[in-house]
């Protein structure tokens, strides 16, 4: 119908060309005036039906075709005015010639192409014509391909599952059509009408589990001998991943891994012997195990079976030093091990029962026999209760403990049989005068002067064992050895005159110096007793107490010595002794003229300064200012100053800034009227 009206366009056109080209030759060729009409040329023609089979030429694709029939759709199914029987060679005008025309009167108004005919049978694949576009035998309903590969027919061998996909081709891609595409399908045309899901195909490899797949889980053990079917995906069984075989996978889905009915996380032999059952006589500590060829410690206490004395103990225990000191695995702490150190010595008689190990006591090694090593763990070897730090012997008596009554020292060594020195002072009792002394002392010059065995700190009341109690002796650690008499200690001080008394009769004179050196007794030289310091005492053995050569009864000085018995002023008191030898009335310390003048008295008239020195003859400065009597202004003048350039300007012998002096520059004019008196 599409190309009648093209036709019926077309003639329209044409009448509508041939009128327009009919005015215009009016216009210029007046002459042509007389043509015939071109539309009516034009109806003409366009009646015209040469073949008389009832499509005008124009529409007639066959004009001069054969005559003596009509065109209807049975005659000329697509009306192109060529009879369908004989001179059409395509029918229904569809571009695929009647021949090759599965639908040789088919739909009208389209072309064949590979978009609107993939088959290219020239049946319209658009429905209702063509239900099998690719021409496979599969209609397009059934077929997962229905535009797929054409030019072949399905079979069991090119299309398995019937879904109209060819199988050797990239068009099928799961040729039993179980879900599982066709490079991870195990069985690519295996069981058909099912899905591949986890609960029809655990390994998803396209083989049903319940009856194409032997091996569900694809571990490599058949299903009638996997432990765990289905188990864990994506591994292998081999003897690294499945000891057993059993198809359980080790790691992560195998309780236990050899098999042998003890869990792995029991099992001290998790991948170990196989095919034998765990029990006391086969597994003693349960720990999985074989005792009789894998397990190195039956009892499993840490002891190799080797060197285990009770290989089949105690349970639930391990040997460390504290639990099994000898190591000989059995338990210290019950009846199975009564020689906790194995040293030959029950515990129960065992002074270390968890002692040393690896010795064997004997006399050398363990001298009292209680099971400790002397050596090394035994500190009281004899067993006397004084360690063998401070045993002094160490190896002494056995079958006593040390107290105070047996041991008075402490030292390890039994006072009536093996002690010599009781008190440890280093004094032998039998010369020791306090044997059961006191303690913790060693005797020595320091501690003990007279080496008796009495420490004189405490108990010796005499230490230089002289005779005289020390609070009485003036050298209480002095000499030893001797005896004090009249002949030995003069004044009986306890010292020894001939060697340690530097004072023999105790005055406060050393021998040396004392002229009465065994003199009277009970007293002490001083300056009232013992004037010249002889030590001899003045009142009763001195006779001449100042030690000048002139006896107590003619000495003008008896207590001050004065060998020549000079006496200036002929007095009682020689010079020495005589506060003013001069007899002046000044004394001596005082006196600038000490021996002067005799037969006179110092007073003011006399002399003027009471220096002791007359003025009328011996003093020739009156005043004492420091200026002679000869040039001195006022010789008599004041007293206590002494004439200088700033207190006595003119030298005059009278003080300046005073009524003594009125003219101190001595010019003739008054100190008052004078503009410069100095």
């Amino acid at each position: 119908m599409d190309g009648e009206a093209t036709r019926k366009k077309f003639a329209v056109l044409c009448s509508l060309a041939l009128f327009i080209f009919s005015a215009l030759s009016v216009a210029i060729h007046p002459s042509i005036v007389d043509l015939e009409d071109p539309f009516t040329s034009f109806e003409s023609t366009r009646n015209t039906d040469t073949d008389g089979d009832n499509i005008t030429d124009v529409d007639d694709s066959c004009p001069n075709g054969a005559t003596g029939w009509n065109s209807t759709s049975l005659t000329d199914h697509d009306s192109d005015g060529c009879r369908d029987s004989d001179e059409d060679p395509d029918d229904d005008n569809d571009g695929v010639a009647d021949g090759n025309d599965d639908c040789p009167t088919g739909v009208l108004g389209w072309t064949s192409s590979t978009s609107t005919d993939h088959d290219s049978d020239g049946c319209r694949d658009t429905a209702p014509e063509d239900d099998d576009d690719d021409n496979d035998s599969v209609t397009d309903a059934n077929d997962d391909c229905p535009m797929g590969v054409i030019g072949w027919t399905p079979t069991t061998s090119n299309d398995y599952d019937s879904d109209g996909c060819k199988d050797d081709t990239n068009e099928d891609t799961d040729d039993d059509n179980d879900g599982q595409p066709d490079p991870f399908d195990d069985c690519q045309t295996g069981e058909m009408n099912w899905i591949s899901s986890t609960a029809t195909d655990h390994d998803d490899d396209g083989c049903q589990d319940s009856s194409e797949d032997t091996d569900d889980d694809n571990d490599g053990v058949d299903d009638g001998l996997d432990a765990c079917t289905p188990g864990d995906k994506g591994w292998t069984s081999n003897a690294g991943t499945d000891y057993d075989s059993d198809g359980c996978q080790d790691s992560s889905e195998d309780t236990d891994d050899d098999d042998d009915s003890v869990l792995d996380n029991v099992d001290d032999c998790e991948t170990g012997d196989m095919n034998w059952i765990p029990s006391p006589s086969t597994d003693y500590d349960s720990d999985g195990c074989q005792d009789s060829g894998e397990d190195s410690d039956d009892d499993n206490d840490g002891v190799n079976d080797a060197s285990d004395a009770c290989q089949t103990g105690d349970l639930s225990w391990t040997s460390t030093p504290a639990t099994d000191n000898d190591g000989d695995g059995c338990q210290d702490g019950s009846f199975e091990d009564d020689d906790d150190d194995n040293d030959g010595i029950a515990d129960g008689s065992d002074g270390c029962p968890t002692g040393d190990v690896g010795w064997s006591p004997s006399g050398s090694t363990d001298y009292d026999s209680d099971g400790c090593q002397d050596s090394g763990e035994d500190n009281d070897d004899d067993n006397d209760g004084v360690l063998d730090a401070g045993d002094v012997c160490q190896t002494g008596d056995l079958g006593w403990t040390s107290t105070p009554s047996t041991d008075y020292d402490g030292d390890g060594c039994q006072d009536n049989s093996e002690d010599d020195d009781k008190d440890n002072d280093g004094v032998d009792d039998d010369d020791d005068d306090c044997a059961t002394g006191s303690l913790n002392w060693i005797s020595s010059s320091t501690t003990d002067n007279d080496g008796d065995g009495c420490e004189d700190a405490g108990e010796d009341g005499d230490d230089d064992n002289d005779g005289i109690l020390d609070g009485s002796d003036e050298c209480p650690a002095g000499d030893v050895g001797w005896s004090p008499s009249s002949t030995t200690d003069y004044d009986s001080d306890g010292c020894r005159d001939a060697g340690e008394d530097p004072d023999d009769d105790n005055d406060g004179v050393a021998d040396g110096s004392d002229l009465c050196e065994k003199g009277l007794l009970n007293w002490v030289s001083n300056p009232t007793t013992d004037v010249d310091g002889d030590g001899c005492h003045d009142a009763v053995e001195d006779s001449d107490d100042d030690n000048d050569g002139t006896s107590d009864s003619s000495d003008n000085c008896p207590v001050d010595a004065n060998a020549n018995q000079n006496n200036y002023d002929f007095d009682s008191l020689g010079d020495v002794c005589d506060p003013d030898d001069d007899n002046d009335g000044v004394d001596d310390v005082d006196d600038n003229c000490e021996q002067g003048a005799q037969q006179w008295l110092s007073s003011a008239a006399n002399d003027y300064d009471s220096d002791g020195c007359h003025d009328s003859t011996e003093d020739n400065d009156d005043d004492n200012d420091g200026i002679n009597d000869s040039v001195d202004d006022c010789k008599t003048g004041e007293l206590s100053w002494i004439s200088t350039s700033l207190t006595d300007r003119d030298q005059d012998g009278c003080k300046d800034y005073s009524n003594e002096d009125l003219d101190d520059d001595e010019d003739g004019i008054p100190d008052t009227s004078d503009a410069c008196p100095r």
